[in-house]
C-alpha cells in the first residue's frame, strides 16, 4: 500500500481501515508530526504502541445496527490459559451505546465497517450508516488522541476463519476454539451453563460479530 491510499483511507479524520497492508504501511512511515495527515498517522502508531505492550490492554468493539448494535468489551491477556478475559458485552439501543462510549476513553475502539459487495441494500443498513458515524463521533470526543479502527466484514472473516467465504457460523466456532474448555459445563463448556458459566457465557447474538472485530484487530496488530 502507498503513502497516498493509507492517508485516503483516513478521509474521516480521526479513524483507520484496518488490514495486514494499512498496518504494515504506517508501521513503516515517518510522519511529519505538525500537518494533520502526519498527526493522525502519529496516532495510529502511538495506539499501536499501546496495543502492542500488551499490558492490561482493553479493546471496546461493535457490531452496529440501525435500532440496536452489539458490543463487548475484554482485555487481551497475553499470559494465562485464555486468549482474552471478557469484562462487559451485550446489545443494546443505540442511543444508550452513544453514552456508554463516552465512558471508554481508556479503550482501543473497534468497528466493523460497511463494506459494498454490489448488493442493494435498504433503509436499515442506511441508518446503521449514520449510527456508526455517531458512534465514531463519541468515541472521538471521549478521547481524540486516539483513531478509532474500523474493519470490513471480509477482513475479520480472514483473521479468524483464515478465508473471506466463511458463515457467521464459522467465525462463531472458531472463536469459541479460541478459548479454552475450563471452567464451564455443558455442550459447550467456552460457553458453560448458568449454574457454572465459562468464558464465553450470555455471548449471542450481535455480540459474536462484536467480538469478532475486536480479537480480529488484536490478531492484526500483534502480528510480527
Amino acid at each position: 500500500m502507498e503513502i497516498e491510499s493509507l492517508l485516503k483511507s483516513m478521509a474521516i479524520h480521526g479513524t483507520f481501515q484496518v488490514n495486514q497492508e494499512s498496518i504494515e504501511c504506517v508501521k513503516n512511515f515517518e510522519p511529519v508530526k505538525w500537518t494533520q495527515e502526519g498527526k493522525a498517522v502519529t496516532d495510529v502508531i502511538d495506539e499501536l504502541a499501546r496495543l502492542n505492550s500488551r499490558r492490561r490492554n482493553q479493546v471496546f468493539a461493535i457490531d452496529t445496527g440501525s435500532q440496536k448494535s452489539g458490543f463487548c468489551q475484554f482485555e487481551i491477556t497475553p499470559d494465562g490459559y485464555q486468549p482474552y478475559r471478557m469484562i462487559t458485552h451485550g446489545v443494546i439501543d443505540n442511543a444508550d451505546l452513544v453514552i456508554l462510549l463516552m465512558l471508554k476513553k481508556d479503550c482501543a475502539i473497534v468497528m466493523e465497517n460497511f463494506q459494498s459487495m454490489g448488493m442493494a441494500v435498504g433503509k436499515s443498513v442506511f441508518d446503521s450508516c449514520i449510527w456508526l458515524g455517531r458512534f465514531i463521533e463519541m468515541a472521538r470526543r471521549s478521547n481524540d488522541k486516539r483513531p478509532v479502527f474500523l474493519m470490513h466484514r471480509t477482513t475479520v472473516k480472514r483473521e479468524i476463519c483464515g478465508q473471506t467465504r466463511a458463515k457467521d457460523k464459522n467465525v462463531r466456532q472458531s472463536i469459541i476454539d479460541m478459548f479454552g474448555v475450563g471452567g464451564g459445563d455443558g455442550k459447550v463448556p467456552q460457553i458453560g451453563t448458568k449454574k457454572n458459566k465459562g468464558p464465553l457465557y450470555g455471548v449471542s447474538s450481535h455480540v459474536w460479530s462484536a467480538l469478532a472485530v475486536g480479537i480480529s484487530l488484536d490478531k492484526i496488530t500483534s502480528r510480527r
